[in-house]
């Protein structure tokens, strides 16, 4: 009986202790979002504009930056620094020349091409925002037209986390991986100070920066973290138990959330029957819904749990696993490109979920509407796409 009882006492023991460590994170996690509200940095237009997973759009915005002829009116001072960035120093940046979805053969179009005035020197960007793919052919069809164009080239192989394409032979290297997260961040951070006196342009740097970062889970600044890792660091047993836990416990809640979505959207007649909807059992690799739309495509609602495609935000779109339509670019090997939409970031799509859990029934049942209309809208205008 005693040992018994002192059972009882240590697990409560160990439950105050983790309650206390995630009050701890949370209060840190409160001054922080409280900081940034005072401060204005949660604008953001790249955000605002749903710039995320559009990777044509992400490479625009660099093509503008590093062009000597852009409209930030810094000649190739951008590019000099991009250029010292990725290491290399026998590029002549003064009038080379910047474009994008440049074809140099017929099988052959680049995201990003920069050359120099002699077009002799070339260095090339293949961006990947969301990347699953396997890029090898792809990658080595680059390096070979460059070869026969250029007397020298460089490329680089552009992704979120600097991920390869693929595993190379170190004795045949012929591209470089670079990323996001560290590479075009420290390269933009570099770029503030070189636009010191053109306001507009820092600004937009400013928010660019701060936008990768969001998507490079990068966007809390370094005391913040400290003083989370700290926290940790005291309650490191208790720590455990919580990341143990964490992923079985977001699991199960998602999957909830994913059941009620489920009925609102048969009981507000958004889907005609049970018949054409259908949803992924938990822990299955996406948490997913599919629905069968009269057209016979599949509308795919996807990441209920954040782990997944599209840095795991909650998106929408279509699906072709017949990949029958040769003209479309297809992401995520069946998913339509043109199609996906996000309807939550992985954080509001957290948030959503803390609320849901710790709302009564009425609450609940408005936050699963506020999802119900996105996908009843979706559907709407996907009928019009598909007619």
């Amino acid at each position: 009986m005693v040992s018994y009882k002192l059972c009882i006492l240590k697990l409560l023991e160990n439950m105050e202790n983790i309650k206390k460590l995630l009050e701890e994170v949370a209060k840190i996690s409160n001054e922080y979002a409280e900081e940034l509200d005072k401060t204005g940095e949660r604008f953001n237009m790249f955000g605002i504009c749903g710039v995320d997973h559009y990777e044509n759009t992400h490479t625009k915005i660099i093509k503008e930056f590093l062009d000597p002829l852009g409209s930030h009116g810094l000649k190739h001072r951008l590019l000099k620094c991009f250029v010292e960035t990725v290491g290399i120093s026998d590029f002549n940046c003064e009038n080379a020349s910047v474009s994008h979805q440049t074809k140099i053969s017929p099988r052959s179009q680049l995201d990003i091409l920069i050359e120099d005035e002699q077009k002799k020197y070339a260095i090339i960007v293949e961006n990947k925002i969301y990347d699953e793919g396997n890029h090898e052919e792809q990658l080595k069809k680059y390096a070979e037209d460059a070869a026969k164009n250029y007397q020298k080239h460089y490329l680089f192989y552009l992704t979120l986390d600097g991920k390869d394409a693929f595993e190379q032979n170190k004795e045949n290297e012929f591209y470089m991986s670079i990323s996001h997260e560290k590479t075009m961040i420290n390269w933009l951070e570099k770029c503030i100070v070189i636009t010191e006196h053109h306001p507009i342009v820092r600004e937009t740097i400013k928010q660019y920066i701060n936008h990768l970062k969001q998507l490079t889970n990068q966007d809390m600044d370094t005391k913040n973290k400290e003083e989370i890792h700290n926290a940790i660091c005291n309650n490191l047993l208790y720590a455990e138990k919580v990341y143990t836990e964490y992923f079985n416990a977001i699991e199960n809640l998602s999957y909830k959330f994913k059941e009620d979505v489920k009925k609102k959207l048969l009981s507000r007649k958004v889907i005609s029957n049970e018949t054409v909807i259908e949803m992924t059992e938990p822990n299955a690799k996406y948490s997913s819904i599919w629905i069968q739309t009269k057209f016979k495509e599949t509308i795919g609602i996807e990441n209920f749990n954040g782990n997944g495609h599209e840095n795991g935000n909650l998106f929408i779109g279509l699906l072709d696993f017949n990949r029958s339509k040769r003209e479309e670019k297809y992401k995520h090997t069946f998913w339509i490109g043109v199609t996906i939409e996000t309807i939550w970031t992985k954080k509001e799509l957290f948030e959503k979920l803390q609320n849901y859990a710790n709302s009564d029934e009425k609450g609940k049942d408005s936050i699963i509407y506020e999802l119900v209309l996105r996908i009843d809208d979706y559907i709407k205008n996907i009928y019009h796409f598909l007619s």
